[in-house]
Parts: structure tokens; sequence; C-alpha cells
């Protein structure tokens, strides 16, 4: 599947106003997906937006907090913490977020969000978002908590065996997989994973797909 997205402009509640454009390439059939190894993290990204009047100070607050506490958990490790800090004037409203990536030598992405407020201390943001993101990478799951349920209705209507090793399934992929399950033919299986190395909490989520046809597509060449 070619997809391509980009971030035309931020938004912020109560005018909202954000803009994404999306590109999809239509596909005659979605073709089963194999995420089970993750590999080992190679480089953490942490980076801090910035929108309207909250000052930059308070982004150096929020990277600082977050860096030394990746950099503890990488202790001994030479994983490298790259951090930059984003001034988006052309957003609409006032806001500030920390968004943290890990990224392994197999492709796999592991991502931690957090959206601030005037209310939210940049150190409070920065400990949460980060204890989640290492928690996702301590289960040993090949992608993180929020990417789970996103997969589940791709697995379902693929055309065969669909694997992915998560951490513990989140009430999102639970809905998710009961709903795919109700809706179509698919059949999901969730295995706990046994072997200590993949993590503390691994499973393993299988699907047998419907291998639903885009009738709207023709076949190549015909």
């Amino acid at each position: 599947m070619s997809v391509s997205v980009e971030r035309v402009s931020r938004g912020f509640a109560p005018k909202g106003c954000g803009e994404v454009a999306l590109s999809i390439e239509p596909l005659k059939c979605l073709t089963p997906v194999n995420i089970t190894e993750r590999g080992q993290i190679t480089n953490i990204t942490v980076s801090v937006y910035l929108c309207g009047t909250f000052p930059s100070s308070l982004g150096e607050r929020c990277l600082h907090t977050a860096q030394n506490m990746v950099q503890r958990r990488f202790s001994g490790t030479k994983v490298p913490v790259k951090t930059k800090l984003v001034r988006d004037d052309d957003s609409f409203g006032n806001g500030w977020g920390l968004s943290i990536t890990a990224e392994t030598s197999l492709g796999c992405l592991l991502t931690s969000t957090g959206n601030g407020n005037t209310k939210t201390t940049p150190e409070r943001l920065a400990s949460q978002t980060t204890e989640q993101l290492i928690k996702d990478i301590d289960e040993g799951g090949c992608v993180d908590c929020h990417m789970q349920d996103q997969l589940i209705i791709f697995m379902g209507l693929a055309s065969g065996v669909s694997r992915v090793r998560t951490g513990p399934l989140t009430l999102h992929t639970k809905t998710a997989i009961h709903l795919v399950e109700k809706l179509t033919s698919a059949q999901f299986t969730v295995t706990k994973e046994e072997d200590c190395n993949l993590g503390e909490q691994s499973y393993l989520v299988e699907c047998q797909g419907v291998g639903v046809d885009n009738v709207y597509l023709a076949e190549p060449n015909s």
C-alpha cells in the first residue's frame, strides 16, 4: 500500500482548523502483514512543538526532562537520543505537545505522544509520555499501544494470515477485534508469548483475513 501523509497546519480546541493532506494509491486486495520481529532500538527522537503564545522555555524544559529519562533507561548502550524543538507559527490557536519515537534495526517505529495545555507542567507531560514509550519497549511489542487497534481492520480485510506481535491488548484493540469478527468472517487468535526474551508481556495477534476484493479497481493488464 502506497500512502503519503502531510500535515498542512496544526489546530487546537476550541477553534480546531487543523489540516492534513492524505494520499492513498488504491489496491485490488490487501496482502497480509507479518510484524513479529522488532530488532534492536537504534535511535530515539524527542520532538516538542510550540504554537501561539507558549514560550520556548516551556519546550526546552520538556525536552530536557524527556531526554534525561530516555538516557537513564538506555544508559550503558549506544542508542543516540536526538532532540527537536519546533516553533510552528502557522497553526490555529495556542497549543504545544511532545512526541517521542524509537526506531529499531528492523524498521519498527514505536511512538508516544502527549498534548500540553495551560494546566500541564512540561516536566509532568514529559514524564508521562516517556514512561509510556519505555513501557511499550519493555513489553516487547513491534508496535506501540496506540498502533495496535489501527491494524486490526486491515488484518481482517487482507487476504491470508497476518501476524503482529504486541504488548498487552488495549481495550480499543479488543473492541476492534470483536467488531471485525462480528462484521466479517475474519477470525483472530491472541497468544501470550512464553519466550521471556521477547518482552515482559508480549502477545502474538494472528488473523485469517477475508480477502476483500476492490471491485472498483480493474485487474492489472486487464
